[in-house]
């Protein structure tokens, strides 16, 4: 349920910042890809 929530936080990110890239890491880290 979350990782669907932070999938659509991300797409949204990428979206408006090109930041999103590292958010995508953060997330790999986390283990959430």
């Amino acid at each position: 349920m979350k990782l669907n929530s932070q999938f659509t936080i991300t797409k949204r990110y990428k979206l408006m910042t090109p930041e999103a890239e590292r958010f995508n890491g953060w997330a790999a880290m986390l283990g959430f890809v």
